[in-house]
């Protein structure tokens, strides 16, 4: 079920098909999540790259009246996306030591766990992708602000379409998530996306839970 739910599907979902108790299918669905996590690469490698943020409350349930874009209060989640291997890596982007969120390091340095420096890097115009530039990368940018959305094979479209599964997934599936558990939630929708078109991707994530 969790493999094939597109939008994911929540415990009490899982307690409903499986009967039994509520705790357990909690416990049995986040361990899954945390097994899905694992399954997912990181070496960094020479591609065509899209990278993009996009922003989630941790906690739908809390009303809290915040800005829209990235002066937003809600939680920053950056995405990778390859389009050679058309995989994507999303994690919680934290704010560094000085509450700042989504500085030029630290998009940098979720980049550097899955990109080579010789990979051709889209963006859009975010000024924080400005240090991509100064450090001699192949940055190529399209410009939201003037509505521009892909030119010439420069557009970030295939994260932003995972962004789109995502939250859809969020808000239909969930209705509430924990800050603690958000990148588990993260990390079941990478996987899915990322084996979407592989027949065995159960069997897949049955061998890594049992090693």
């Amino acid at each position: 079920m969790v493999t094939n739910a597109k939008k994911g599907i929540s415990a009490c979902q899982v307690h409903r098909e499986i009967r039994g108790s509520y705790k357990t299918s909690w416990r049995m669905v986040h361990h899954i999540r945390k097994a899905m996590g694992q399954v997912l690469s990181k070496n960094p490698l020479k591609a065509i790259i899209e990278i993009d943020e996009a922003y989630v409350h941790a906690s739908p349930k809390i009303k809290v009246k915040s800005k829209r874009g990235r002066g937003t209060l809600k939680t920053p989640i950056v995405g990778v996306y390859n389009r050679d291997k058309d995989r994507i890596y999303a994690t919680i982007a934290r704010p560094n030591e000085i509450g700042q969120k989504l500085s030029g390091k630290q998009l940098l340095g979720i980049l550097e766990q899955v990109a080579s420096k010789d990979s051709i890097i889209m963006t859009d115009e975010f000024r924080s992708y400005n240090i991509l530039d100064r450090r001699g990368y192949d940055h190529r940018k399209i410009n939201h602000s003037e509505y521009q959305y892909a030119f010439n094979g420069i557009h970030v479209n295939n994260v932003e379409a995972f962004w789109s599964i995502f939250k859809r997934g969020l808000v239909g599936s969930f209705h509430h998530v924990s800050g603690k558990y958000l990148q588990n939630y993260i990390d079941e929708f990478t996987y899915r996306f990322n084996h979407r078109k592989d027949p065995n991707i159960f069997y897949k994530l049955l061998d890594k839970m049992i090693r």
